[in-house]
């Protein structure tokens, strides 16, 4: 199973550090962050963290959520998408959680 996480982004500054340092390192298979345009600093710390994770990448796209996440899901190469608000903790379960509820068919 490859996750793509996906999170878009506006001038997001204020929490994004915080939300990828939280993501669980065996979580996702790679992480697009997709910028809508920030002003603030979100892109450089977002061109940062993606110089230091292999997995991860920054993609531009118009502002809107819905066409960030499209922008997002265009580019990933997952079998599950995973769409984060930038303000969002993943909690250190949620590998198990994700593989858990996509094995029941109900």
């Amino acid at each position: 199973m490859t996750i793509s996480v996906i999170i878009p982004t506006l001038n997001e500054e204020q929490a994004i550090e915080q939300t990828l340092a939280g993501l669980p390192s065996s979580l996702a298979t790679e992480i697009i962050l997709v910028d809508g345009g920030s002003t603030d600093r979100t892109l450089a710390i977002a061109d940062a963290f993606c110089t230091n994770t292999p997995n991860a990448h920054l993609v531009h796209a118009p502002t809107g959520r819905a066409r960030q996440m499209n922008e997002g899901a265009k580019s990933s190469r997952g079998e599950i998408l995973l769409f984060l608000h930038a303000d969002t903790q993943m909690p250190s379960e949620a590998p198990r959680i994700i593989e858990s509820a996509l094995a029941n068919p109900a």
